[in-house]
């Protein structure tokens, strides 16, 4: 197998952050999101698109440079890119940096080759640094020292402060779940208009501040709010998770919800030793429906009924027979999953 294709880039202009683009009605296209996996958790790391960045890749001893601009052949409020490489560049402006470097690298060589925009324009993480606000981060990068570092991550900006000044009033934290005035202002910014008007949602936050355990499992919580049999739509459940955010609570899930329906929060002001501890139960199988230590006797069924399928010998017809008593009771596609057989 061919590794992939890792680019030498350098960035040569870091561009600006316009809060009206990005932080406007197509914010979703000015950020780029990167997922890592740190100690078994899934981590989105967030990068803009910032106008007027360039960043530029050498191919076939020849420079090519692409940069960000504001508006593309759809939208003047959406990103565009364009690529140059010496005298030559775009014709128009592109959609995505990909098309960018792909079609100028095509009409400079004249071939068909494509190259990965994402890749030449995503720079990796060199250093960390750390500081108590963005003017001391800056400033122990030693890099445009005439610059703040609260302009720079525009957080002078009049219109972000607003807006954080506004997030600031639907956020609180663990101790502060006695205050039912604020906890309801969350409630009503965040679910009420999302899930039905007779459930006690301050319920959940009483119980399970009076626990002593500071972790719980989020669809056993939510079930004994509601009706039996209530079924919960992903935008309710999305408002329950963004709830939980607001309130100081943290996701230590350690595996998919394809893999399992389990969803575990903690209030801790510790959530690393709870993920770390969830994440230990789930390496070792107890986060199963049934542990992977104890007897499974579903598993023991199915192994068994697939192992005396293999040994029966096929009919005159080459078709092997599956007792009907048993496959009446099982829909087809359970059958064709368990069994590895095609259903005719």
């Amino acid at each position: 197998m061919s590794k992939q294709w890792k680019p030498s880039v350098t960035l040569i202009a870091t561009g600006i952050i316009i809060p009206d683009l990005h932080f406007g009605p197509f914010l979703r296209n000015w950020w780029h999101v990167r997922s890592l996996q740190e100690n078994g958790m899934k981590v989105e790391q967030y990068y803009p698109f910032q106008i007027g960045m360039k960043t530029q890749v050498e191919l076939k001893n020849r420079p090519f440079i692409i940069r960000i601009v504001q508006g593309n052949k759809h939208n003047n409020l959406l990103l565009g890119f364009f690529c140059e490489s010496l005298s030559e560049s775009n014709e128009e402006v592109e959609n995505d940096p990909t098309s960018a470097i792909s079609n100028l690298y095509k009409r400079i060589f004249q071939t068909e080759t494509r190259f990965s925009g994402t890749l030449i324009m995503e720079n990796q993480l060199s250093e960390e640094f750390h500081g108590s606000d963005p003017n001391s981060v800056w400033k122990k990068m030693g890099m445009l020292k005439e610059w703040l570092g609260e302009t720079l991550f525009g957080l002078d900006n009049s219109n972000v402060k607003k807006k954080l000044e506004q997030l600031k009033k639907f956020v609180c934290f663990y101790n502060e779940w006695h205050d039912y005035s604020k906890m309801e202002q969350i409630f009503r910014y965040h679910l009420q208009k999302r899930t039905c008007s007779q459930v006690d949602w301050y319920l959940l936050f009483r119980e399970w501040k009076e626990n002593n355990c500071p972790i719980i499992e989020l669809h056993s919580q939510l079930a004994s709010l509601y009706p039996n049999g209530y079924i919960f739509s992903e935008r309710e459940m999305r408002a329950w998770r963004a709830i939980l955010r607001a309130t100081g609570c943290i996701n230590i899930t350690p595996f998919d919800k394809e893999e399992s329906e389990y969803e575990f929060w903690t209030r801790s002001s510790d959530p690393e030793s709870d993920k770390a501890m969830i994440n230990m139960l789930y390496q070792n199988g107890f986060l199963r429906t049934i542990p992977s230590n104890m007897f499974n006797a579903t598993e023991v069924f199915w192994k068994s009924f697939e192992h005396s399928l293999s040994l029966n010998k096929r009919g005159a017809n080459g078709k092997q027979r599956i007792l009907s008593i048993i496959a009446d009771k099982f829909p087809y596609k359970e059958l064709q999953t368990r069994l590895h057989v095609i259903i005719l």
